[in-house]
């Protein structure tokens, strides 16, 4: 109520486009460094749960990092012309033919039905 609307992920990407072409950072955005950037925001990710204040992993540390992940992302996507709800779509019908449902099994790990 009164929020912005929901986006879908092909929203999000062209938004994130829109903000990079704003700033002119197509020349410093190659595949080299936003994939380097994809991997630092993951570090940094990970690093919000090394040493929790009173053992508590910060949510809105990690909502901000998730973010810095997802828009780096959704600009290397940008970047390639890939449509980065197609691929997280195809992937996942992809691991549903690795990752088959088996009866009882969920939440256990096996050599052939490892989670993603």
């Amino acid at each position: 109520m009164g929020g912005p609307p929901e986006m879908n992920v092909a929203a999000l990407q062209q938004e994130v486009a829109a903000f990079n072409a704003q700033r002119g950072w197509a020349t410093v955005h190659t595949v080299e460094s936003l994939c380097v950037a994809v991997s630092v925001e993951s570090g940094e990710l990970l690093e919000v749960t090394l040493w929790p204040k009173d053992g508590q992993v910060s949510r809105a540390d990690l909502l901000s990092e998730m973010a810095d992940v997802g828009i780096y992302l959704l600009s290397l996507a940008n970047l390639l012309g890939i449509s980065l709800e197609d691929a997280i779509r195809a992937k996942l019908e992809a691991n549903s033919g690795r990752f088959p449902l088996v009866p009882d099994a969920r939440g256990t790990l096996d050599e052939q039905n490892e989670p993603t």
